[in-house]
């Protein structure tokens, strides 16, 4: 949440979660704005936080930050409130709404940067400015962590009928580097397919539901790498992955973009083509 308090103190916020929970508070403050008395009291404020770094930004100007590498925004159950706090706030004697006026808010999708910001405050609302989305991260990807050919049985996804009905998985593998970190890889989003625009498929869930992936060093550098089940089955009937297939890629998200990152495999086996 981003709130101000004394006239002159901005209070930024985020929560972060753990399993699905709540569990922690990152937050950064800066006094000396907001002056009642100057020539134009408004007060352009962005937070943004990147996958790495939670930073407040102030009048286009980066103010303070704190590092959170690796962490997921927690989402609360309530309604979004601008202008106002919830109910459970008010009985703890919170102020009810702001002295003062709210304009121009936004809301992305993704972390702009302090350029972005920059831009959008001194546009000043004589027109709005569109940030781009940032670029596309390719990352490292390991298919069969552990073997150099990556060989894929084409027949082990069809079944006794062809039909895509086995039920043999591939691991593949986001591996952390010095410039990234896997950890931060929201896996809900990832898919695989043999082409980063093509039809791909999602990591598969256990009988609970639950997605199929761990942390865990699959390169031998000390560093938690992504490891993720997929489905030839499903890539055999939903995708053109077929005998002419020479690799597979991987697109996902984190909390600060979009990744992509593909891998050579060799195809092995038979047992019928990919989609119609």
């Amino acid at each position: 949440f981003i709130s101000w308090n004394n006239a002159d103190k901005i209070v930024a916020q985020l929560f972060f979660e753990d399993n699905g929970v709540p569990v922690e508070l990152v937050g950064t403050s800066v006094h000396g704005f907001a002056d009642p008395g100057a020539d134009d009291p408004f007060v352009h404020v962005a937070l943004t936080y990147d996958g790495t770094t939670v930073t407040l930004y102030v009048n286009g100007a980066a103010e303070v930050s704190e590092d959170a590498p690796g962490r997921s925004v927690a989402y609360g159950r309530g309604s979004m409130v601008v202008g106002s706090i919830h109910t459970e706030f008010l009985r703890l004697k919170f102020p009810r709404s702001p002295n003062g006026i709210i304009d121009e808010l936004e809301i992305f999708d993704y972390a702009l940067t302090g350029d972005h910001i920059k831009d959008i405050y001194e546009s000043r609302g004589a027109c709005k400015v569109t940030p781009s989305p940032p670029p596309v991260l390719d990352v490292d990807i390991d298919v069969k962590p552990g073997s150099d050919d990556n060989p894929i049985n084409l027949g082990a996804g069809s079944g006794k009928n062809g039909k895509g009905e086995g039920n043999a998985n591939i691991l593949v593998a986001i591996l952390t580097t010095d410039k990234f970190d896997a950890s931060t890889v929201d896996v809900s989003t990832v898919r695989l397919g043999d082409d980063v625009d093509d039809d791909e498929v999602t990591v598969i869930t256990n009988k609970k539901g639950k997605l199929r992936f761990s942390l865990e060093d699959v390169d031998g550098d000390d560093e938690l790498d992504l490891l993720m089940h997929f489905s030839i089955a499903e890539l055999v009937a939903s995708t053109d992955f077929d005998e002419l297939t020479t690799e597979l890629c991987v697109n996902g998200s984190t909390d600060g973009g979009k990744i992509q990152g593909c891998d050579d495999v060799t195809i092995v086996g038979g047992g019928g083509g990919g989609a119609p």
